[in-house]
């Protein structure tokens, strides 16, 4: 159980369940999920949970929610792409010329910059994190092409989307995570979500009680 579950428990007690059986959310009132205050977690239903944060346009929230709920591969799709714009528009996405990680290359301490082959693409100026004298590097140049991974229809991000076989969705086996099966409903899934909606939290299991 998370740490922001446990004090919620601690102070507001038992987390209730939905009518399926399903384990409400906590939600940070504040957005700040380091907060973790008791008068700052609040138990919500995951879809209360989903429509605070669309409310919100909080559309990397509502991705994850959203992949919880097994919503339509195509609705993931969308939320995923509304998150990458957010973030390009507000000048925090990790690929544009702005990031944080310009300065880590400038200050030298950036995690790439321990090997020579990165240390002589930074000095060419062929770092895809690089920025040219124009103000664009690589990454600007795939997203103004709508080639980016985060972006456009075509991308293999959102192709691996609609096939099923991307990492996020819920029916994919990830293989770097350890799959565990639940003895009542059978079904198989990553660690952290089973434990938290299957088990002794099983719908089938509660069902049956």
């Amino acid at each position: 159980m998370s740490g922001y579950r446990k004090i919620y428990e601690q102070h507001h007690g038992p987390i209730p369940k939905d009518k399926d059986g399903r384990t409400y959310d906590i939600h940070h009132i504040d957005g700040n999920h380091k907060n973790d205050s008791p008068e700052n977690l609040k138990a919500v239903s995951i879809q209360d949970h989903y429509d605070i944060h669309h409310s919100q346009e909080d559309w990397m929230a509502c991705h994850q929610i959203a992949i919880r709920m097994s919503m339509s591969l195509n609705k993931i799709s969308d939320l995923a792409k509304a998150a990458a714009q957010k973030r390009i528009l507000n000048g925090t996405h990790h690929f544009l010329t702005n990031n944080p990680n310009l300065q880590r290359i400038a200050n030298g301490t950036h995690n790439f910059l321990g090997g020579e082959i990165q240390k002589q693409k930074v000095k060419n100026g062929t770092h895809p994190f690089q920025t040219r004298t124009d103000g664009t590097n690589i990454q600007t140049d795939r997203i103004a092409a709508g080639t980016h991974h985060c972006l456009g229809e075509n991308n293999p991000t959102h192709g691996r989307i609609i096939d099923g076989t991307h990492n996020f969705i819920t029916n994919h086996p990830n293989k770097n995570q350890p799959q565990i099966t639940c003895p009542y409903c059978l079904k198989t899934g990553s660690n952290n979500n089973m434990k938290r909606y299957h088990f002794d939290n099983c719908k089938k299991l509660v069902a049956d009680r």
